[in-house]
């Protein structure tokens, strides 16, 4: 996988987030989306506009647990489309970043403070794309990797 400075590392791609003490008690968003009918746009305030959803909920978080972001995606799909999106608080189980484990990688964002997993929940889509929300150099070369190695698992 690319690392966010650009070299190849083994396991994930470092997203830009807060990682922080598992100690704390605060509040986080809780909802999910599943990417369904013809365009996936039923239930995406859940992703985009977490706020404003009519189905979120705040959850306590406190002791040893996070608040947290997990992304599925379909590489099948160009560029890869968000199957799944689940926002809540659990123990963290790996670090932030995405992993390419077959053809439908994640990617995990946690972190630990008051509603901090209200971020757009399209990690990758989120976390590669440059100031002017345009894609950057690095997110075209982490779909380029993903599309090669796509044709590897076929």
């Amino acid at each position: 996988m690319i690392g966010l400075n650009g070299t190849w590392n083994q396991a994930n791609i470092i997203l830009k987030g807060q990682s922080g003490v598992l100690a704390g008690h605060y509040k986080c968003w809780s909802c999910t989306y599943i990417f369904a009918g013809e365009d996936g746009s039923s239930g995406y305030e859940c992703v985009d506009k977490p706020a404003n959803f009519s189905n979120i909920r705040e959850l306590d978080c406190h002791e040893d647990n996070q608040c947290v972001i997990d992304s599925v995606y379909d590489l099948q799909i160009e560029p890869p489309r968000l199957l799944s999106m689940d926002r809540g608080c659990r123990k963290p189980t790996k670090e932030n970043g995405c992993s390419k484990v077959s053809s439908r990688p994640s990617c995990t964002f946690s972190c630990d403070s008051n509603l901090c997993n209200g971020i757009h929940g399209d990690l990758i889509q989120n976390i590669y794309k440059d100031t002017n929300g345009a894609p950057s150099l690095l997110f075209q070369i982490y779909l380029t990797a993903l599309c090669c190695l796509r044709v590897f698992l076929i």
